[in-house]
């Protein structure tokens, strides 16, 4: 199984925004500009860690995929 690409995950939580917490909306908010932006730059380690475990809790494990 192929991983999700981060855009994906960030678009498939963009797509659900609405059963997200205030916390998780939060959280992808600063993920979602940049990425809607068009910059290229890196996530620091708390957006992955923050973006990994909302996909995870609401589509499945990204490890071992």
């Amino acid at each position: 199984m192929r991983l999700p690409t981060t855009t994906q995950m960030v678009q498939s939580l963009e797509e659900i925004s609405g059963d997200l917490t205030d916390q998780e909306r939060a959280a992808l908010a600063p993920i979602s500009a940049v990425m809607h932006s068009g910059q290229v730059t890196r996530l620091d380690s708390e957006q992955v860690e923050a973006l990994d475990a909302m996909y995870s809790a609401y589509f499945g494990s990204t490890a071992n995929a």
